[in-house]
């Protein structure tokens, strides 16, 4: 019924509100925004369906995405004309209830004809396309092409066959190659309007690195002599089969700057953009919940299976170790140390003290409604279009009063009766939820059932957790703000905040996916729907596990691993206790030269081999693998 209204009402003999040769532009120069507005492709490509061939909906239908879908659909009609893109906005002006949306596309168009070539700062004028090869690799690394080349197009800098072979490729490097290419070609004065959009979308880091090819001589030179490091692990408590809950990591540094070098990590563990919490997620498999000073104490929630048990497993690697030099590396930490003193880092792990669970969460069918309700929000346009309200608020009369059953029937439209009939279920009881979905499962809606209260959630997003944490860098090196805006859509938490956090101005590429993967981890809901968005954007693949996926994030060296055979004694809440002695000895280029072990020297030749003892076979052939290093010792206190 709905589409044969709007079909009538397209129909009709009406004075279009701009004219049919600025349709066109108007569309192009909203195209971001549109992505982001109702109606959805599939709606509009039914609507609409007298417009489209074959081949067209085939090519709206493959693309992978709801934002891809709308793209190519828009596309596909600014390339009919100006009749279809007139038909596009009649229906979006009589039938979307979108308020004032046209006007905004009006003065966003009019704004971009009347402005021309934006402005750029005065170092950005000066650059010239040599700067992109220049910084070729680390652009590879930090830029994402499907969200620059939305605005490339928005700006008309680049054409609709040169933005879809960009954005179709399967891998995200790529497309930066392709981008990288169509950009130094610069038809268009498509370069001008790259730096413009990394000026004006706050891409800080990118913008300050293609700045400083033009003073190569203020740039700090960071490539110094490698040190050698040395670590003694002396491990004096380990637990057996500690459970998977929540632990506290207490580490405490003793010697030259320790209290500078407590402080400089805590500031950048606050920061959670220092690429620190990535350490923990993809070595640890572990979210850092909460931080605080004194001894520097991590709250740490594992997120798979045996994660807890793995990171305090020093009989088999070094993964804490691993984590705890990473940390240490980040700050600099051979500016802080000499070769005169070394470094002891004390450390101890017990559980979390656990806060008091609220009665509603203690209490199951609580903690399942409330679940559900977060679904309700995460998933209220899908039910806004597809529900009707009137029957289901009839049926749930008894539970309401009659000031709020009437409110449901008499709101304006289908829409907003949806929407009240959603907001009095989620100031409900669990009866009520409950009795919801009953009611909805009566009246045919099992698909969004299924939505809202999922089987066996938490053992299904377990598995692709331990599928996240195994492909973390395989994922991160993939991820881009656009995907990452599209999965949050539909999840729960606070979405606003982390779609904030996400955006360019706030750090570099790697920096911000980690802090939407470390958000999508936290919630079994989430866990599945960032599943969901892989397939539906045909990147499932970077879900497989390979023996040759996992990059390191650090490559430690030269540890040895004692373990104490007669501890002092500890507390029994307390899971694990070292200390690792950590120093250098400055920088050999001739491979040559005497490497300090406390107390006593060795000759590099009789240096510990890297690996444990049941691991030594084979050669290595000087590659430091984190999770296999030095020897194991057996040390009287």
């Amino acid at each position: 019924m709905k589409y044969i209204s709007v079909l009538e009402t397209l129909k009709e003999d009406r004075t279009p509100t701009i004219t049919s040769c600025e349709c066109a532009l108007c569309i192009q120069h909203s195209f971001t925004l549109l992505q982001k507005e109702r109606p959805d492709a599939d709606y509009t490509a039914a609507v609409m369906d007298h417009l489209f061939d074959k081949t067209n909906l085939y090519d709206i239908d493959h693309c992978m995405g709801e934002i891809r879908k709308k793209s190519k659909l828009m596309k596909i009609l600014l390339m009919k004309g100006s009749a279809a893109c007139i038909e596009l906005l009649y229906m979006i002006d009589t039938n979307m209830e979108i308020e004032d949306l046209i006007q905004k596309m009006k003065t966003q168009s009019e704004t971009k004809s009347r402005r021309g070539l934006p402005g750029l700062s005065p170092h950005l004028k000066r650059l010239s396309t040599s700067c992109l090869q220049e910084q070729k690799k680390y652009l590879l690394d930090e830029l994402e092409p499907i969200y620059i080349c939305d605005f490339l197009f928005e700006e008309k800098a680049i054409e609709i066959m040169t933005d879809d072979n960009i954005i179709e490729k399967e891998k995200r490097q790529q497309q930066v190659d392709d981008l990288l290419q169509t950009l130094q070609e610069n038809e268009n004065d498509c370069f001008h309007y790259f730096l413009y959009i990394i000026e004006k979308n706050k891409f800080n880091d990118i913008h300050n690195v293609l700045e400083s090819t033009l003073h190569p001589e203020d740039i700090r030179d960071e490539i110094k002599e490698q040190s050698d490091w040395k670590l003694v692990h002396k491990v004096e408590k380990v637990t057996d089969d500690p459970k998977d809950d929540q632990i506290e990591l207490r580490i405490t540094f003793k010697g030259r700057n320790a209290e500078q070098i407590e402080r400089d990590l805590f500031q950048q563990l606050e920061s959670s953009a220092s690429g620190l919490w990535q350490l923990f997620m993809a070595y640890g498999h572990m979210i850092i919940e909460k931080v605080s000073s004194g001894s520097l104490v991590l709250q740490l929630r594992p997120f798979t299976d045996q994660a807890v048990k793995t990171l305090l497993n020093a009989k088999e690697n070094n993964k804490l170790v691993d984590i705890i030099f990473g940390m240490l590396k980040n700050i600099k930490i051979a500016d802080k140390i000499d070769g005169t003193e070394p470094l002891k880092i004390m450390v101890q792990v017990c559980y979390a003290s656990q806060a008091q669970e609220n009665t509603v969460h203690g209490n199951p069918e609580g903690r399942n409604a409330e679940q559900i309700k977060n679904r309700l929000k995460a998933y209220r346009k899908k039910l806004i279009s597809d529900v009707e309200p009137r029957a289901l608020a009839s049926v749930l009369s008894k539970h309401f009063p009659k000031i709020d059953f009437d409110s449901v029937n008499h709101a304006a439209s289908c829409p907003r009766r949806v929407e009240r009939l959603l907001s009095l279920v989620e100031e409900g009881d669990p009866d009520l939820v409950k009795e919801f979905l009953t009611i909805l499962k009566n009246f045919g809606y099992h698909d969004i059932v299924e939505l809202l209260d999922p089987l066996d959630v938490h053992h299904t997003a377990r598995n692709i957790r331990e599928k996240i944490a195994y492909n973390f860098n395989k994922l991160l090196e993939e991820m881009q703000t656009t995907f990452a805006k599209e999965t949050l859509l539909n999840c729960i938490g606070d979405t606003d905040g982390i779609g904030e956090n996400i955006l360019p101005r706030n750090g570099n590429r790697k920096q911000r996916m980690s802090n939407f993967l470390q958000f999508i981890l936290k919630e079994d809901h989430n866990v599945l729907e960032f599943e969901k968005m892989l397939k539906h954007n045909a990147l499932e693949k970077l879900l497989e596990k390979s023996e040759n996926d996992q990059e390191q994030l650090v490559c430690t060296q030269n540890i040895e691993v004692e373990f104490v055979k007669d501890p002092k004694p500890s507390s029994p809440e307390t899971l694990f206790e070292s200390v690792i002695t950590l120093s250098h000895t400055g920088s050999r280029s001739d491979g040559g030269g005497a490497v300090q072990v406390y107390g006593s020297v060795r000759h590099p030749s009789e240096r510990c081999h890297s690996g444990h003892p049941d691991r030594q076979s084979g050669n290595m052939g000087g590659i430091h693998r984190p999770h296999i290093h030095g020897k194991i010792n057996n040390h009287r206190h």
